[in-house]
């Protein structure tokens, strides 16, 4: 009677442990498709410039052949008054492109 309860609790506890393991893994591998689809969208929106780097009093500005751009995102100080390519995303507001740089060469 003994060896029989025993087996039965162990059994049980199989069961219960399993169905618990079952449910905690999750029935879809998990992938990294949406952050590389997200990240080709970003892609897909980037511009590249070149021009002069010139700092005002509203902050740096990209000046091209095309116009005027206001520059954020990267720490870009340290190219003012040199010629650069540039590349990033375009926003356009109140009149104004600002350019969100991803990547600054300074041309050689």
């Amino acid at each position: 009677m003994k060896k029989t309860l025993s087996v039965i609790v162990i059994s049980a506890f199989v069961a219960v442990a399993s169905t618990a393991i079952a449910s905690s893994t999750p029935s879809k591998p998990v992938t990294e498709e949406p952050q590389t689809t997200i990240q080709t969208s970003i892609e897909k929106l980037q511009q590249s410039f070149s021009g002069l780097v010139k700092k005002t009093d509203t902050g740096l500005i990209l000046e091209t052949r095309d116009g005027a751009y206001m520059l954020k995102g990267l720490s870009l100080e340290e190219i003012v008054g040199k010629e650069v390519f540039v590349t990033g995303v375009v926003k356009s507001e109140n009149d104004a492109n600002t350019i969100y740089v991803v990547k600054a060469d300074v041309k050689e």
